[in-house]
């Protein structure tokens, strides 16, 4: 979900924390000046970025707290836990999505406009804040300002750049309805752009709950990734005979692995044990973010 919103929990490098609170202040003032003007536009997406922060926030304070060791008593690490807290959001977006989408249902059958020509003009103005800062978050970023960032909160550039898109879409809609002189025009504009940020919302709840509930349940890694590990194995001197096992299973966003050999070679301890570290240290740098366990079999 945090794909598609410039805003996510940051690390807690000083100009990103600035980042951090005025990307907040901009979401209070979103909420506040949606409930003041009655654009349903504006709400649905300060609804959209708030539940969009509330997921990075949740998964960078579960990971910073399974660095610093707070979470030892979760089995296998904390990826279970992160992915509890991602399906809640997820549904609450599902949930938020459709309410939206259903309010602009309303306000067509309705067919009268629910908010001022200055209420517009208000929540517009704020959408324009909304839309500058999305568009100094699509600027290329500095590859040091990138590594002072959490890897699983940064988005990819060509992610910023749709996020943009999407809020230039809103931006237009609310722009219309805004100066339109005909009330029908502003009826439909706000109708439009309520339905678009709604099924937005639901789309993002449906996909990121569907991963989490994938994650939940403990499953190996895919053959690829398997047949990967293996061949890289063989490259550092391993044969097929001496290659026993290799288990595997995803928890969350965490990988484990275990790998059984049995040696052919007679060595003596200290040689089997350095070919171990060998083994270990290229394996961690090639797949890094692996948990790997080796097992002697003899």
């Amino acid at each position: 979900m945090n794909s598609e919103s410039p805003y996510y929990f940051p690390s807690k490098s000083q100009p990103i924390i600035v980042g951090f609170w005025m990307d907040a202040i901009l979401l209070i003032l979103m909420l506040a000046v949606a409930f003041i003007s009655g654009s349903l536009i504006l709400l649905g997406e300060s609804l959209r970025c708030t539940l969009i922060m509330l997921t990075g926030i949740w998964s960078i304070t579960v990971h910073e707290r399974t660095i610093a060791g707070a979470l030892p008593h979760y089995e296998f690490g904390s990826g279970k836990l992160e992915q509890a807290g991602l399906l809640c959001i997820a549904l609450m977006s599902a949930i938020a999505g459709l309410w939206v989408a259903n309010r602009a249902f309303g306000l067509a059958l309705s067919n009268t406009v629910q908010t001022t020509p200055f209420g517009l003009a208000l929540a517009a103005t704020v959408m324009v804040l909304h839309t500058i800062r999305c568009g100094l978050l699509a600027l290329p970023v500095p590859a040091a300002a990138a590594r002072q960032t959490a890897p699983s909160t940064v988005n990819p550039s060509n992610e910023r750049l749709r996020s943009l898109a999407l809020v230039l879409v809103l931006q237009i809609a609310m722009t219309v309805a805004a100066v339109a002189r005909d009330p029908l025009i502003a009826l439909w504009s706000e109708v439009l752009g309520s339905v678009f940020v709604g099924l937005l919302m639901t789309a993002a709840g449906v996909k990121i709950g569907w991963r989490a509930i994938l994650d939940l349940v403990d499953y190996a890694l895919d053959p690829r990734s398997v047949e990967e590990l293996k061949q890289f194995l063989f490259k550092q001197g391993v044969t097929s005979v001496e290659l026993v096992d290799v288990r595997s299973r995803r928890s969350g966003r965490h990988v484990f692995v275990e790998l059984t050999l049995s040696p052919e070679e007679k060595r003596s301890f200290e040689g089997l044990r350095q070919r171990l570290v060998h083994i270990r240290l290229a394996l961690a740098y090639k797949f890094d973010g692996f948990d790997i366990a080796i097992r002697l079999e003899t």
